[in-house]
């Protein structure tokens, strides 16, 4: 039950990690120069490879958690970094892929 628990999380925060790139490529952050921009899309692409490539060892609900804590922790608590069409956009994506899940 965990085991398939965690395939669903995962798939769905990986939708939203490509989600969060789209809109970084479409809408960059409020003050972030592109060189920033890029930056932040790696990071988001490494995040995403790492949930991709685990070791069976981080294959569980708790390692998701923290990264689904990382991914998240721009938009929650960086709201002054993000535009008002970003985060909008952001926020309609996610409300979907959870639609979908349901």
């Amino acid at each position: 039950m965990k085991e398939n628990r965690y395939k669903l999380d995962s798939a769905n925060l990986i939708k939203v990690i490509d989600a969060a790139i789209k809109t970084f490529k479409k809408v960059p952050p409020l003050h972030f120069d592109e060189f920033q921009t890029l930056e932040v899309i790696n990071l988001h692409e490494e995040w995403k490879n790492d949930i991709i490539n685990a070791e069976t060892k981080f294959q569980n609900l708790r390692s998701l958690k923290y990264r689904n804590e990382d991914v998240f922790t721009y938009f929650n608590e960086g709201q002054e970094n993000v535009s008002k069409n970003s985060g909008r956009r952001l926020k309609h994506k996610v409300y979907r892929i959870k639609e979908k899940t349901k």
